[in-house]
């Protein structure tokens, strides 16, 4: 990892502790102010039930390289906590040739890697501009959607809900 690497991610977990920090508040409780060390466990410096949050990335890509979004997901899927709490939805262009192909044989490789990995396919709609921020805009929809329908379990039969998920859109 570089420098920047690092330091993107120690920020990414500054600006996650604040949010939960806000959560709890909401919720009647406290995060502890600073990390304590507690062994190996990943989840053991949270100081939330943590159950109640996911983690979405929402990917959105028009033509990157499958080599690139493979890379990026591995990378996601180091995390000790990807198979139980990361969500990733790769939001795909139905104007980019072969985007379910492409889509499929990431979903292949790494479903076992993310407590769900899905995709989406964005049609321009009339009116919408031809853009990043259209596609995101109908994946977070369709993520919506899904967790809203009747709530969508997980392997570990974690109820997850609009209201206990965190989403990122991240660029390959």
């Amino acid at each position: 990892l570089g420098i920047g690497q690092v330091v993107r991610a120690r920020i990414g977990w500054v600006r996650t502790r604040s949010v939960l920090r806000r959560y709890e508040a909401m919720r009647g409780r406290r995060l502890p102010e600073r990390e304590e060390e507690d062994g190996d466990d990943p989840e053991a410096n949270i100081g939330v039930s943590n159950e109640l949050v996911f983690h979405a990335f929402v990917i959105p890509n028009y033509k990157e390289p499958r080599e690139l979004l493979q890379s990026t997901l591995q990378y996601l899927s180091r995390h000790p906590l990807a198979k139980k709490r990361y969500i990733v939805l790769l939001a795909m262009e139905e104007a980019e040739e072969g985007h379910r192909d492409k889509a499929d044989f990431l979903l292949d490789q790494f479903h076992e890697s993310f407590a769900s990995i899905h995709f989406t396919t964005h049609r321009l709609q009339q009116g919408e501009m031809k853009g990043k921020a259209s596609n995101v805009s109908w994946a977070v929809e369709r993520l919506v959607e899904t967790l809203t329908e009747s709530g969508k379990e997980n392997e570990e039969k974690l109820l997850v809900t609009t209201e206990n998920v965190l989403v990122t859109v991240l660029d390959a």
